[in-house]
């Protein structure tokens, strides 16, 4: 599976990260990996010791996430009930 399949299917799709590793068991390490993109670079600077994990992730998050300007509010939520608001009795 590609990053790009994992980001849609997390990010698009808004399917969490627990899900996704229980459904691809092979694909746990780019899963974890797309699910850091979520972090500051500060925060990632701290939480990876080893310099070449760090500029692998902030390449992904240069692809990803900044390439599609992705915010929280842009996932797809369709799935999600409406609000209470929104019903009709």
């Amino acid at each position: 599976m590609r990053y790009s399949e994992i980001f849609d299917l997390k990010y698009r799709k808004g399917i969490p990260t627990q899900e996704l590793m229980r459904r691809y068991p092979g694909e746990i390490r780019r899963i974890s990996e797309i699910a850091l993109l979520d972090l500051n670079t500060s925060v990632l600077r701290r939480i990876l010791p080893r310099k070449k994990s760090f500029s692998h992730v902030l390449q992904l998050k240069t692809k990803f996430w900044h390439s599609t300007r992705l915010k929280h509010w842009q996932r797809d939520i369709s799935h999600y009930p409406p609000p209470a608001s929104r019903l009709v009795p």
